[in-house]
């Protein structure tokens, strides 16, 4: 709770320094805590504290510590995490860990490493991974990744909105031509984009 509203120091690790027993559960709990807030280094520093005294992680915690380094930014030690948990500790990564992966790379800007992690799952991507990463293209104006990123997402989840944000990528790139082939695509596939409604309008 502590951890949740900002207050780690000194509330949430007051409280977890004196605990007598830390499972994985408190220890997983105040890396999340710190990653949350943005304080990816205070959270490894959990992490490595927590195997200095013989823990091993589980697969909840190396959630808790790849997404603290995706709000942080911390793309090396992302990866260095990721190897750790598959090689050292044999955890298969489960969808939650390579979203983290790839949500820390579409924020630091390695828009083609995550295109080419989508690529590798073992599972199919889900919308909102896929829109995620399209959403990153157009903010750091990649129009090629875009561009694949949208035919996959329009490929495995054809929907009105795919095919938008990928004629939006396509407006950002100036590639007007592109971008009108694929409303016509939309119109003759009777994919109709639902107009915005304000509060003002459904009192």
């Amino acid at each position: 709770m502590y951890a949740r509203i900002g207050s780690i120091p000194p509330a949430a690790k007051r409280l977890f320094d004196e605990l007598q027993e830390k499972d994985l559960i408190s220890w997983s709990t105040m890396i999340n805590g710190y990653g949350i807030h943005g304080e990816g280094q205070a959270a490894i520093k959990i992490f490595l504290k927590m195997e200095e005294t013989g823990a091993s992680p589980d697969d909840v915690t190396f959630v808790s510590i790849l997404s603290a380094c995706s709000h942080a930014g911390l793309v090396e030690e992302g990866r260095l995490f990721f190897k750790l948990m598959v090689e050292k500790h044999g955890i298969a990564p489960r969808m939650e860990h390579y979203a983290c992966l790839i949500d820390l790379f579409s924020r630091s800007g390695d828009l083609i490493e995550a295109l080419d992690l989508v690529k590798t799952l073992p599972v199919k991507p889900s919308v909102e991974l896929l829109e995620s990463l399209l959403g990153a293209c157009r903010c750091h104006g990649e129009s090629k990744v875009g561009e694949a990123v949208g035919k996959l997402l329009i490929e495995l989840h054809p929907s009105t909105s795919s095919y938008v944000m990928l004629s939006n990528i396509y407006s950002a790139a100036e590639r007007w031509e592109d971008s009108g082939r694929l409303r016509l695509d939309m119109r003759a596939k009777a994919l109709r984009k639902e107009p915005g409604t304000s509060f003002a309008s459904m009192g």
